[in-house]
């Protein structure tokens, strides 16, 4: 008797560990179907009571039942079938955590529930460099958030990227809604602008493109008369990014002709009459090219050579 104990316990010990060291791989899930693979391959049939479900839906993360399940014995692949994650008025993520026989809850990868056909809907208003206005419909009842809202941006033929937003105009029972995002900095050169927004994880609606006018690069500084070195002379301007500056300067107040200058300074050649500079520069990049302010500068007589 005392060696059939022994057996017995045994026994009981190597079954217990069996259960303990079971474990399973989720291969794919689509909305109430996950087909997975336990290890060590089962004996016998894997019954529902193996495995425990749970699907988070937004946030929000419940049991799952009633399962069925396939499976049969001497085979490691198993698949789990419940009630579909139905669409409603928003878009739903949905993660599926599966144990088998107690252990550890595996995660699944996210699938994504789209919104219901005659959901809420949005329409785009008016654009303008960081804001935007559109329409809900229906009316909502509460009023929408930040995280009822993503929202995208494209700038000429750059790629799409998601925009954060700083701020919502939004109240109860009013369709009108007022987004607002990071303006993107002007450039030396128009820029073509078009946002997309989806609301409550239905379909992006995107704007028509417009324009982000121009910079107008700022007149040179500095600009002034070395009567001692007889030169004009000006602080440089930084070039924009992978391109070049250059400048151009008239003399006596004319209007022209400008001449090309690459440096910044402009020697006076002897016997130069007194009068008023005009200096502006050119900034140009990839894009193309673009004229700055204008700035201005008196300067006195530069003395011809002496007679010999």
């Amino acid at each position: 008797e005392q060696c059939f104990f022994m057996i017995s316990r045994a026994c009981s010990s190597f079954i217990l560990a069996a259960s303990v060291g079971a474990s399973m791989v989720i291969n794919n899930v689509s909305n109430g179907v996950i087909n997975l693979s336990v290890s060590p391959t089962p004996t016998v049939a894997p019954v529902i009571g193996d495995f425990v479900v749970m699907a988070n839906v937004n946030g929000v993360e419940n049991i799952v039942s009633p399962l069925t399940i396939t499976g049969a014995a001497n085979n490691p692949a198993v698949t789990l079938n419940f009630a579909q994650t139905q669409p409603t008025s928003v878009g739903q993520t949905v993660i599926y955590k599966v144990s088998y026989k107690g252990g550890a809850l595996q995660i699944a990868p996210s699938l994504f529930v789209q919104a219901q056909a005659g959901g809420s809907s949005i329409v785009i208003n008016s654009v303008n460099n960081g804001v935007i206005g559109i329409s809900i419909s229906p009316t909502p009842t509460v009023a929408p958030t930040a995280a009822d809202f993503v929202v995208k941006q494209k700038i000429d033929a750059g790629t799409e990227t998601t925009s954060t937003l700083s701020s919502i105009t939004a109240s109860a029972n009013d369709p009108a809604v007022v987004l607002n995002v990071a303006a993107i900095a002007q450039t030396y050169n128009i820029q073509s602008l078009v946002y997309a927004v989806s609301y409550k994880g239905g379909a992006f609606v995107s704007s028509s493109a417009f324009n982000v006018p121009a910079q107008i690069p700022p007149a040179p500084t500095g600009f002034a008369h070395d009567a001692a070195n007889k030169k004009l002379v000006w602080n440089p301007i930084t070039p924009p990014v992978g391109g070049t500056v250059g400048y151009k300067i008239s003399l006596n107040g004319s209007s022209g002709p400008f001449n090309a200058v690459s440096a910044n300074e402009y020697f006076l050649s002897s016997g130069t009459p007194a009068g008023t500079a005009e200096l502006y520069a050119i900034l140009s990049d990839a894009n193309g090219s673009k004229e700055s302010l204008h700035a201005s500068t008196p300067y006195s007589a530069t003395a011809a050579p002496a007679l010999k």
